[in-house]
């Protein structure tokens, strides 16, 4: 008789945290189906000056990459360039691309990346252009 009441009681409990469930999914599902989701937060803010220094703060990766790409084609001197995570796709053979073209123009150019990081990676992509002015540390 205990076990049975006992039983009883863990499936009455399995079956309300079930339910609790399928309502918390469906509420969500309708919310999801009748709201715009909008789009990601992107702003530009005011760079902000620090000491003899300029920041600024990027909401969206494409602005940021955008800008980084745009300083690696202006620089005149020295680039340094690290990267934890740095993948074989569109945007990373463009990074390498402009980088290569920078130190082909004489700048100083030093990379540095995570290779255990980077092990899903292709080896050639981790292979530079034999430039004299381009460091490679990984």
């Amino acid at each position: 008789m205990i076990f049975h009441l006992l039983l009883w009681g863990v499936l009455t409990v399995l079956a309300a945290q079930l339910l609790v469930i399928c309502v918390l999914v469906t509420t969500d599902a309708r919310r999801k189906r009748c709201r715009s989701q909008g789009g990601f937060p992107r702003s530009r803010p005011t760079p902000l000056e620090i000491g003899d220094s300029e920041v600024q703060v990027y909401t969206y990766g494409e602005d940021l990459y955008a800008a980084m790409l745009h300083a690696i084609q202006q620089a005149q001197e020295r680039i340094v360039f690290e990267t934890f995570i740095w993948k074989d796709d569109a945007l990373g053979q463009r990074f390498k691309q402009e980088l290569q073209c920078t130190a082909k123009r004489g700048v100083q150019v030093y990379l540095i990346f995570d290779s255990f990081a980077n092990l899903v990676v292709p080896r050639r992509f981790k292979h530079f252009a034999p430039f004299p002015n381009l460091h490679v540390l990984h």
